[in-house]
């Protein structure tokens, strides 16, 4: 693995600086200025840290037409951004944790206007939002037919706590490709 996402050995012996590195993107659409500006943040945090390995979570914020990006490919945009932690040097950032805490810039409403099908998606999830106790019948009958080992990790992943992240990225996902596959939306 990257030396960026384990502590190295050799730091154990030295001081550490804890550090949450809040990134805005609010109104950033290209994929590029949002590592520009988690780089910056990154460079800040090493010089300031005076020599001290930066153990940092990043933490993006602000409302981008890349939410469902951010969201959907999670893993590639890790990937981005272990990697530019590393052009910090070898041994200067570690990053426990990067966290998506953005929103998406689509007018809901406006996308529910666009046509029946559109209005019965955005329907069906604010349904799901203000309904969080029932699971909606497509997923119980799609759940009805799956391997009882597949649909016990799938009950896991959609109850208690963890149920309002899953509608948040599923919410996410589907209102961005609506957002950018069917005309402009503002």
């Amino acid at each position: 693995p990257p030396r960026s996402t384990l502590f190295p050995y050799t730091t154990l012996f030295r001081s550490v600086r804890w550090q949450e590195l809040n990134v805005d993107v609010a109104g950033v659409s290209d994929e590029s200025e949002v590592l520009r500006r988690v780089g910056e943040a990154m460079t800040k945090a090493v010089t300031e840290a005076d020599q001290r390995l930066v153990a940092g979570r990043i933490v993006l914020t602000g409302a981008t037409s890349l939410h469902g990006s951010l969201i959907r490919e999670s893993q590639r945009w890790r990937a981005e951004l272990l990697g530019r932690a590393q052009d910090q040097g070898p041994e200067a950032l570690w990053i426990e944790q990067i966290r998506i805490a953005t929103a998406t810039v689509y007018d809901v409403a406006q996308l529910a206007d666009r046509d029946a099908l559109t209005k019965l998606v955005v329907t069906n999830l604010d349904e799901a939002d203000k309904n969080p106790v029932t699971l909606p019948n497509d997923i119980s009958d799609m759940l009805d037919v799956l391997p009882p080992e597949v649909r016990s990790q799938a009950e896991a992943e959609w109850s208690g706590d963890r149920r309002g992240a899953v509608l948040n990225d599923v919410r996410a996902i589907i209102l961005d490709a609506l957002g950018s596959k069917g005309g402009q939306v503002s």
